[in-house]
This record gives structure tokens, sequence and C-alpha cells, in this order.
């Protein structure tokens, strides 16, 4: 069985060491970084 996550939100106060948590430590790929009002 496959198991797909197709869409998150994740609040962070920093987005840079999230992005290295979630895509580096955990292995996620990230498909589009989207920002809105200096959110992303």
């Amino acid at each position: 069985m496959d198991i797909a996550i197709h869409q998150a939100l994740l609040p962070h106060e920093d987005p840079q060491a999230s992005l290295r948590f979630y895509r580096d430590a955990l292995g996620l790929e990230v498909r589009e970084d989207v920002e809105y009002g200096g959110m992303h």
C-alpha cells in the first residue's frame, strides 16, 4: 500500500530551518514553494 501526502500546511517560525528539516532530514520532496503576504 502506498501512502502519499498531496498538500500540507505546516506553521513555522523559521522557514529555512523547517525546509531543511522536512526536505533533508525526512526526505520529503518540495514541489512548489508558494509565497503569499510574506509567508511561504
